[in-house]
Formats: structure tokens, sequence, C-alpha cells
């Protein structure tokens, strides 16, 4: 699932009823800011999808939870410290 810990619990209970049958989200249902998300689908990182009628000038773009979800993991990962040599000689100390 999305990383929500500022969510309080009756809204996480709601908005993962919200989102579970489809795997879509709105633009403004996005944990991130609308101009990171939409240099992230111009990029290709997240995958987006623009909903309208043919022709019509507006829409709504709806983001992929899945692609979302590998992105926030992605990030997660890449911060996440790196043991090091003292912290390893401990661990093996246990």
């Amino acid at each position: 699932m999305l990383l929500f810990g500022a969510m309080k619990n009756d809204n996480v209970s709601s908005f993962n009823k919200k989102i579970a049958p489809s795997g879509w989200l709105r633009m403004a249902e996005l944990p991130i800011r609308r101009t990171l998300a939409d240099d992230l689908c111009k990029r290709g990182i997240i995958v987006s999808v623009l909903v309208g009628r043919p022709g019509s000038k507006r829409g709504v773009r709806l983001v992929s939870l899945e692609s979302l979800n590998a992105y926030l993991m992605g990030l997660a990962n890449e911060q996440r410290p790196k043991n090091s040599a003292s912290s390893q000689a401990v661990e093996s100390q246990s």
C-alpha cells in the first residue's frame, strides 16, 4: 500500500475503499504535488491516462496506483541508510 503515515485511520479506510476496485487515482488524490506528478508522468516514471470524450478540451487524468507505489518504494530503497562497518559489527555480536 501507499505510505500514508500522517492520515487518520478513518481516512485511510475510506481511501482504500475508494481506490481498491480500480487501481487508479485522480491527480488531486495523489500524496505528491501535481507539478511533481506531471513531471513523473511526462518522464514515464509513473503511468497515467487522460479520460475524456474524443475531441474534448477537458478530461480527467488518472495515475496508476501500481506505478506510483513502485516509484515510492524505489525512493524508500534509495533513501534507506546503508549499513556501515560499525553497525554490522554490532549486529554480528548479537
